[in-house]
């Protein structure tokens, strides 16, 4: 399904009202800027790259959506880098807004080295409070799954602005955070769901099915690009790139949920970006693994897709979570996309890693994934675009995540392609 210009005006207008809704253009520092939630805000970021790349204009203060990318990184590090104001001293939810107190992280120089909040309206579970599991949904804290969202987007950035800043500042938010996620001995090593703001404790101990991949493919991403701007060897990720290998080597990321397979296919999407990239990565930068790897995870996209088109699709509108489905729409994009990237692979298909047969059973899946499930974006996208199915509970509680990841639907450009 190629991005058609109504899609992409339509992308245009929910950036739009999304930067004017959330006051962007106000100063973090003035506690006007928000609120701010990370997940949504790494999407925001990708869907603006995903309009600049495209050319777009926008109708937002004069800027150009490259421009406001900028503003929502900053925004974001400036509020979410920062603790919580207590109840009784402000705005519950918001930021502490002195330019020198309240940063998760204690050195200046490296702002998001300790993380980042979630952005929940509610502060996180105390110490001795009782785990309340639904409750657990609406409470403050660190996730990882939304930090290697914000680890994509740093890198995207970093490629988008020829600025190696936004990598570095990925490389420093790694390395802040995965020893503290990362549990377990070796053997049985694995990523903690959710932390504390301050990563002292795990609030959610178990791991998310596809965390690891997730981790592990950012990882790469942000190394990738630092070797793009010859600074692999200055801030190298070696050390956590192989202690989340092991959580990710041998094991099968296939899952019912709508959202987990949009990442998944997402993940493969920048495996093969990394794949075709081999030569520009330098020998001692490429990763032998990655070509199995992509096999591995086009078995699982055909397992796990099976699955969720038996199941999913099925209830009324006010029982459904839009961005979960936009999350699985935009994942299925990036099929076509590996499509492409398979004439790059089957040119020179030693110099990525891969057999001759390797490439054609990459070509196979593609082939078959496309004409088996391609259909559900278009599903997808059919429904959510009827006005009253955007009139019910969940999608108004929702508004800013649906509406960011319906636009990235719209316009994926800027989050499946990999910029460098």
């Amino acid at each position: 399904m190629a991005t058609t210009k109504d899609a992409i005006v339509a992308a245009n207008a929910i950036a739009v009202a999304f930067l004017k809704r959330t006051r962007v253009d106000q100063p973090w520092q003035s506690g006007k800027c928000g609120p701010r939630y990370l997940w949504t805000d790494a999407f925001a970021v990708c869907l603006l790259l995903g309009l600049h790349w495209r050319g777009c204009k926008i109708d937002w203060n004069k800027t150009e959506p490259i421009e406001a990318a900028v503003e929502v990184v900053r925004g974001v590090h400036g509020v979410l880098g920062k603790k919580r104001v207590e109840e009784g001293r402000g705005f519950v939810g918001t930021s502490i807004c002195s330019e020198t107190e309240g940063w998760l992280s204690q050195d200046r120089n490296q702002p998001i080295a300790r993380g980042l909040r979630i952005g929940k309206k509610l502060p996180e579970r105390k110490l001795h409070e009782p785990f309340d599991e639904q409750l657990e949904w609406e409470r403050d804290g660190q996730y990882f799954h939304y930090l290697t969202k914000w680890i994509h987007a740093l890198a995207q950035m970093a490629a988008a602005t020829n600025d190696s800043k936004y990598a570095i500042q990925a490389a420093q938010l790694i390395k802040g955070i995965h020893w503290e996620f990362a549990r377990g001995k070796p053997g049985g090593r694995h990523l903690a769901w959710k932390m504390s703001t301050d990563l002292s404790r795990a609030l959610v101990p178990t791991q998310g099915h596809t965390d690891p991949l997730d981790g592990f493919v950012a990882y790469r991403h942000v190394q990738a690009t630092l070797l793009y701007f010859g600074l692999g060897s200055k801030y190298s990720l070696e050390s956590e790139i192989e202690d989340i290998r092991s959580m990710v080597t041998g094991k099968r990321f296939d899952t019912s949920d709508v959202l987990g397979m949009g990442c998944l296919l997402a993940d493969a999407c920048k495996v093969m970006h990394l794949c075709v990239r081999r030569n520009a990565l330098g020998g001692d930068g490429y990763d032998k693994e990655l070509p199995k790897l992509l096999l591995g995870l086009l078995r699982d996209a055909q397992i796990g897709l099976a699955r969720v088109a038996e199941d999913a699709f099925r209830q009324a509108a006010p029982h459904r979570l839009a961005f979960r489905e936009f999350g699985l729409s935009t994942g299925l994009q990036a099929l076509p996309l590996m499509q492409k990237l398979v004439i790059e692979l089957r040119r020179e298909p030693d110099k990525c890693g891969l057999s001759k047969y390797d490439v054609q059973q990459v070509e196979s899946m593609l082939s078959h994934l496309i004409e088996a499930h391609f259909w559900m974006v278009k599903e997808i996208h059919e429904f959510w675009a009827i006005d009253d199915h955007r009139k019910v509970g969940s999608w108004i509680s929702h508004m800013d995540i649906n509406e960011v990841m319906w636009a990235t639907s719209l316009l994926p450009d800027g989050f499946i392609e990999m910029l460098f």
